[in-house]
């Protein structure tokens, strides 16, 4: 056998073992080692399919990969007593399954579908033939005896909690976790709900559990059908019969009521109308347009005047046992109480309605809602009265009063007067009128101190508050263009409009704003000999801010700011000092933080005696070398050009210099990157605006990028390549 156990192809010979033992290498030999070749070729499973196979494939757990997909035809796996019977694959991600060259069943991820019926034919009886089941219930198919059964399960599918059990003498639905009929079908045709059928019977309806009592429907005749109820032993008691021109009600076997097609009602004895709860529409009699509703609410009996639908009231009567009222549209007009007292609503009664009572009092007209009402009475003294008082009528917490000089209007539960006005129009708010004060106004129940608005002279107003003694010591007056403040008798502050500004003046030399370190704010003296004018103390600093925020919050977002102590006057944003100008110098704040410019903001030109300075100290350097012949070489290739600027004061004269994107290309030639070395500079924004105050666009500027050079270290890079070359031909000139 060519091959061991595991599979390792063995030979017979070696022959160089042959040839260092001495041995001949002879044909036999030759024949019985090719021979084994042979054997071991004729056992090879071969990948072309030429050879069947012999013995079973041991794949040793490994597995089998891309088999032909087949078709449902021909299948790209059969087995041995069917070629057209096996598995294919119809598309990625599915399964097929084929008899007899025809589909039958295709298995996706997400569903079976099956071609033709499932069949399962259980040996035995079980309730548990086929399952469907979901994650939370599920669908168990079965029998039992000679009855199919449908049941509801959960998602186990062993608890069945719904059931369909279908014989050859009926059709039952039951449920309940203990399955109970709810509805049963007899051969007949004759129904049960949660009860069996009765023969006779076309349905028969019971309480669930209890078939002792319940409801049938039968036919009785030919032309007749009937509902009754039947009690526990079966007897009918209470029928409907239905017949073609009349449906008549029995009650005990007695005829009670029958209703014939002409519409006529026929009743035996009195007829009760007794709801189980108040309602508007107990009895109704409609007509063609309008009809009579007979209904009750809680303690009332109403009558009311409907639409044709029997829907919308209009005219109601209302009766209880305490009064009688008339509404019209759904508004009561007319009331009369226990007591004989006519009460009219809105609206008139014979155009008018006269109270003469025979006494003052209080009471001589009510109006009354659920939690308040009206009442109009007189009181001694020719006052006349209107409150606003509780449901009772009795409580007054509103009142008006009138008299032939004065109106008075009290409000609370005892009445104290909020608005006064008297004959001269003069007005009194929390008290009484002042002679001399068009309004005054004070504090409920505190008479000693308020505000008064008064006509002080024929083109004066002012508006003045009162002490103690009715004495005023502080007033605002309004004549002509000005305003004027007094304090005490004394003018404080006034503000004038001599033309088409106004000024405002203080009558004091300093005016401290906030207090603290004597701070003074000018502006203006009226006579423009002073501009703006911020004043502190020399230990202090002086700020100037831009803030935003509600009162309480503010935060600035810049500020100027002048230090005393060092004599520097710095600008800040976001909270932060930027720029500084002191006596000698304007520099940034931060050291090597801030740029001059920026690559949307250039300088046009920059006038200067002496050129600027740049920071060349070793100790702050590193990796200091000499430049690359490879970076000179490169700088040798950039070309200088002449040029124009294209937007500038001066875009028709001539410039000369060395272009970014130009250097970038010769560096990039020579396999450098021009943007790793200080050479070039490039900047790329974002669509920005900063907008003035009064939010009109003051910078807008649209997204782009920009190129620039850095020139110094660019004329660094020249100079140093024509020292190189310099050298160079120096070298050649003394060689």
């Amino acid at each position: 056998m060519p091959f061991d156990v595991a599979g390792n192809f063995s030979r017979l010979h070696n022959w160089q073992d042959d040839r260092d033992a001495g041995i001949r290498i002879l044909a036999d030999r030759h024949d019985a080692e090719d021979d084994n070749f042979a054997l071991g070729f004729n056992q090879t499973f071969l990948r072309t399919g030429a050879a069947p196979m012999t013995g079973d494939l041991n794949m040793n757990g490994n597995g089998i990969h891309t088999i032909e997909a087949g078709s449902a035809a021909v299948p790209g796996l059969t087995f041995e007593l069917d070629v057209d019977t096996g598995l294919f694959q119809p598309a990625p991600d599915q399964l097929g399954v084929s008899v007899s060259g025809l589909q039958t069943a295709l298995f996706t991820s997400a569903s079976l579908n099956l071609i033709g019926k499932l069949a399962i034919n259980a040996p035995t009886d079980i309730p548990s033939n086929f399952f469907l089941l979901g994650a939370t219930a599920g669908i168990r198919m079965g029998s039992a005896l000679d009855t199919a059964t449908i049941d509801a399960t959960d998602e186990t599918g062993s608890a069945a909690f719904k059931a369909m059990s279908v014989n050859a003498l009926g059709f039952s639905v039951s449920t309940g976790a203990a399955p109970q009929p709810a509805l049963a079908i007899n051969n007949q045709g004759e129904f049960g709900f949660n009860t069996l059928p009765v023969a006779g019977v076309i349905a028969r309806f019971a309480y669930r559990g209890y078939d002792d009592v319940g409801m049938e429907i039968f036919r009785s005749s030919a032309v007749e059908l009937g509902i009754h109820t039947f009690d526990r032993a079966g007897a009918a008691y209470r029928a409907i019969r239905h017949l073609a021109a009349s449906h008549a009600w029995n009650i005990g076997g007695t005829p009670i009521m029958s209703l014939s097609d002409t519409g006529l009602l026929t009743t035996v004895g009195l007829v009760l109308i007794d709801a189980p709860a108040d309602g508007n529409s107990l009895f109704r009699v409609l007509g063609v347009t309008a009809g009579l509703r007979i209904g009750t609410a809680p303690g009332i009996a109403t009558i009311d005047a409907v639409d044709e639908t029997g829907g919308v009231s209009y005219k109601p009567l209302s009766i209880n046992a305490t009064t009688i009222s008339l509404a019209i549209e759904g508004t009561t007009k007319l009331l009369v109480n226990a007591a004989g007292a006519v009460v009219a609503g809105s609206g008139t009664i014979n155009g008018s309605l006269l109270v003469d009572a025979p006494a003052d009092g209080n009471n001589i007209l009510r109006v009354l809602g659920a939690t308040a009402g009206l009442r109009m009475g007189s009181s001694a003294g020719g006052i006349a009265t209107i409150d606003a008082v509780d449901e009772t009528g009795g409580l007054s917490y509103k009142s008006l009063d009138i008299v032939a000089a004065s109106y008075d209007l009290k409000i609370g539960p005892t009445p104290a007067t909020v608005i006064a006005i008297d004959i001269n129009k003069l007005i009194g708010f929390n008290c009484a009128p002042t002679a001399g004060a068009i309004a005054r106004f004070q504090n409920f129940n505190n008479n000693d101190a308020g505000l008064e608005i008064r006509r002080t002279a024929a083109d004066i107003m002012s508006l003045m508050s009162y002490n103690r003694q009715a004495g005023a010591y502080t007033k605002l007056n309004y004549y002509g263009l000005t305003h004027a403040w007094h304090i005490g008798g004394v003018e404080t502050m006034s503000l004038i409009q001599p033309s088409s500004q106004g000024i405002l003046l203080l009558n004091r030399t300093a005016y401290a704003i906030g207090g603290g370190n004597g701070g003074q704010l000018q502006i203006g003296d009226g006579l423009g000999s002073a501009g703006l004018t911020i004043h502190a103390s020399a230990t202090g600093s002086n700020d100037i801010q831009l803030s935003r925020g509600t009162t309480g919050t503010l935060s600035y977002n810049g500020m100027i700011r002048y230090e005393q102590s060092v004599n520097v006057l710095s600008f800040w944003t976001n909270a932060t000092s930027r720029v500084r100008i002191a006596d000698t110098n304007i520099s940034p704040s931060v050291d090597a933080t801030y740029n001059l410019g920026a690559a949307t903001f250039r300088w046009a030109t920059v006038y200067a005696s002496v050129g600027t300075i740049n920071t060349s100290d070793e100790r702050e350097k590193t990796d200091i070398c000499p430049i690359p012949d490879a970076w000179l070489d490169a700088w040798g290739a950039v070309q200088y050009s002449r040029y124009k600027w294209i937007k500038t004061s001066d875009s028709k004269v001539w410039h000369v210099g060395v272009i970014a994107q130009r250097i970038v290309a010769t560096f990039k030639a020579a396999g450098i990157d021009a943007l790793e070395l200080g050479l070039v500079k490039y900047d790329a924004w974002e669509f920005r605006s900063e907008t003035t105050i009064d939010g009109t666009v003051e910078i807008p500027n649209s997204a782009g990028d920009r190129w620039g050079v850095n020139y110094a270290e660019c004329s660094i890079m020249e100079a140093a390549y024509q020292r190189r070359e310099i050298a160079r031909l120096k070298a050649l000139l003394h060689a």
